[in-house]
């Protein structure tokens, strides 16, 4: 759980600041990480539509 707020904290600070690709980069990286099936945590976390990682 204290990582799904850490998350949920750098996602919001981080984010605003970022392109479109950039966060992509990001986000998949950070999915890609973790365990298997946190795609759509880190999705809803991000506030960014799942189906836009596989995009770049």
């Amino acid at each position: 759980m204290q990582t799904v707020i850490l998350l949920k904290e750098l996602y919001d600070s981080l984010l605003p600041l970022l392109s479109e690709k950039n966060k992509r980069i990001v986000l998949a990286s950070d999915a890609k990480s973790m365990r298997r099936g946190v795609l759509s945590k880190v999705s809803k976390l991000s506030g960014l539509y799942r189906g836009i990682f596989n995009v770049g």
